[in-house]
């Protein structure tokens, strides 16, 4: 670990030599943006991306809902003056006009669309020429993690960079723990925990004039195919911490979890009398995905993780990591504790960061950036594909109550919920909807 002097000409502590503090300062080139997803999280992703570097140029927009892309296009306007220069040619709508948006003169593409799309969207875009920002995660099955590999392959054919929405990975309190890690502070690891406990989600209604399909995808994070479930679309970032801290994924998965909480039936209800749907229909307008999984992670070295994922609502929070190693623990974050005790009684402090936090939001952007500019591209797509995909095992092991390992899920698993002939025929109309999972019942495909 490197460190550098502050504005005071003190050596700031903690701080790792790949902190990407890295907001240019000239700016005169600039660095043509184009947005998939016009949600809050992709407004965000833009709002970050704008801060991150000053050369940042917005040139176009796509959403599901054009009318929806063309009020961000808008937004971007009234917030970001001659930054935001997007004609109506270039504000796009419907389930391919992403397909538009790529064809466009654009140097990076942000993404923000429900996860099930990202595999596609990804192709689209690199096939294309354009470097990628896609946020987290990247697809919600084994076959989707793998076109999102493989098309980070092609990406470093082209000389195109990638990075994603996993912040914490671009935070420098974690990158310093984590780097303390691996240099053995806490000794071999032997074990930790992994947690996203929080209360209920959103379930949004239906509007006049919407089909089934698009008021689904709306209200995407109630069904597996479009987000995954919630182990895969929020607990990604506890687990990718882990994978972090093993350098790598795991070896097998068992799992378990159920559906307790999900009651959506009057709000399901009415949604049925908005799209003017048979009432018999209103049962699938609930969701299938679960409320709680945990999943026990055993990696190669035979160190087992428990990870615990759940929505349930007015419960107590639990939102964190924690690694156990030979010699002591860490939270991943922030300190390392040895086993021992102090005076007190608690565990003695080994090692705590002190240096300036940061939250990784804006570092993920300006690192994509930065790399380009020096033309040797950062390139993600392995790596959250692979989190991605540890996510997805823990889903179906819960769903099909079945232990399985590494080597099966990449290499062998058939699970496809999006194929490729079922996304080239997306258009406004029936939804797409499946069983809820019942393990013993639920096949492992």
């Amino acid at each position: 670990m490197s460190r550098r002097k502050d504005k005071s000409g003190k050596k700031a502590k903690n701080t790792p030599a790949a902190s990407p503090n890295l907001v240019t300062e000239g700016g005169s080139d600039r660095i043509k943006i184009g947005l998939i997803g016009c949600g809050g999280r992709g407004t965000g992703a833009v709002g970050d991306s704008m801060g991150a570097d000053p050369a940042v140029t917005l040139k176009g927009v796509y959403d599901l809902f054009a009318e929806k892309a063309r009020k961000a296009a808008d937004g971007f306007k009234k917030r970001f003056g001659d930054r935001c220069q997007v004609p109506d040619d270039q504000v796009f709508g419907g389930f391919h006009g992403y397909k538009d948006l790529v064809k466009c003169d654009l140097d990076l593409i942000l993404m923000a669309t429900p996860p099930a799309f990202r595999p596609y969207h990804l192709m689209a875009a690199i096939q294309a020429g354009k470097s990628v920002f896609m946020e987290k995660p990247v697809a919600v099955d084994p076959a989707g993690a793998r076109r999102v590999i493989e098309a980070g392959e092609l990406a470093t054919k082209k000389g195109l960079g990638i990075t994603c929405g996993t912040q914490r990975r671009h935070a420098t309190n974690y990158m310093a723990t984590i780097e303390q890690i691996h240099n053995g502070t806490i000794g071999d690891l032997v074990g930790g925990q992994c947690y996203w406990n929080g209360g209920g989600i959103w379930y949004r209604g239906a509007s006049e004039g919407q089909t089934e399909l698009e008021w689904q995808c709306h209200n995407w994070y109630h069904f597996n195919w479009l987000c995954g479930d919630q182990v895969c679309e929020q607990h990604i970032h506890n687990i990718d911490i882990i994978n972090w801290c093993f350098q790598g994924p795991p070896a097998k998965f068992v799992g378990m979890g159920g559906r307790l909480t999900r009651d959506y039936a009057s709000q399901a209800a009415k949604v049925a009398e908005v799209l003017g749907t048979d009432a018999k229909r209103a049962k699938l307008y609930e969701g299938d995905i679960y409320c709680h999984i945990g999943t026990e992670l055993e990696y190669p070295n035979g160190a087992r993780v428990l990870s615990m994922g759940r929505h349930a609502p007015k419960s107590s929070g639990r939102v964190s990591e924690r690694i156990v190693g030979t010699k002591g623990h860490s939270d991943c974050h922030n300190t390392i504790w040895s086993h021992e005790k102090d005076d007190s009684g608690k565990d003695k402090v080994l090692w705590k960061f002190e240096g300036k936090g940061t939250s990784g939001r804006n570092e993920e952007h300006a690192i994509l950036i930065r790399t380009l500019k020096e033309g040797k591209p950062v390139n993600e797509a392995r790596r959250i594909a692979e989190s991605t995909l540890t996510a997805v095992g823990c889903r179906m092991s819960a769903y099909t109550g079945r232990e399985f390992s590494w080597d099966w899920l990449l290499n062998s698993s058939k699970l496809d919920l999006l194929p490729p002939e079922t996304m080239e025929a997306l258009k406004p109309g029936p939804g797409i909807f499946h069983e809820i999972a019942v393990p013993g019942k639920t096949k492992l495909i």
